[in-house]
C-alpha cells in the first residue's frame, strides 16, 4: 500500500471500496429502471404494433423470446458499469487529503 492509500482509507474509503459502492449503486439504479421499464415497454410496445397492424389490415404477429429479454438485462447492466466505471476511476484519483485540507 502506498501513503495515499492510508490517508485515503483514514478520510473515507479505498479506491477499491469506492469502486464497490459505485457499481453497486448503479447495478441497483439500472435493475429498478428494468424491471419498471421492460414490461413497460413491451406492453406499449404490443400496443403499438397493433395499431400499426390494423391500419394496414395485418395480423400482427410480434413475439418476444425470453433469450432476446436477458440479452436485453445484460445489456443494459454492462453498459451501466462501463460507464460506472469511468466515473468511479475518476473519483478513485482524487487525493481526498488535499480536497479536504483545501476547505
Amino acid at each position: 500500500m502506498s501513503g495515499g492509500d492510508i490517508d485515503d482509507e483514514r478520510i473515507g474509503a479505498s479506491r477499491r471500496r469506492l469502486h464497490e459502492v459505485v457499481h453497486g449503486q448503479v447495478s441497483a439504479v439500472a435493475i429498478v429502471g428494468t424491471l419498471l421499464g421492460l414490461p413497460l415497454g413491451l406492453v406499449i410496445g404490443r400496443w403499438v404494433v397493433t395499431l400499426l397492424a390494423d391500419a394496414i389490415g395485418v395480423t400482427p404477429g410480434a413475439a418476444h423470446p425470453a433469450v432476446v429479454l436477458v440479452a436485453i438485462v445484460a445489456a443494459i447492466l454492462l453498459a451501466a458499469n462501463v460507464v460506472a466505471g469511468v466515473a468511479a476511476r475518476r473519483s478513485a484519483r482524487v487525493d481526498a487529503a488535499s480536497l479536504t485540507a483545501a476547505e
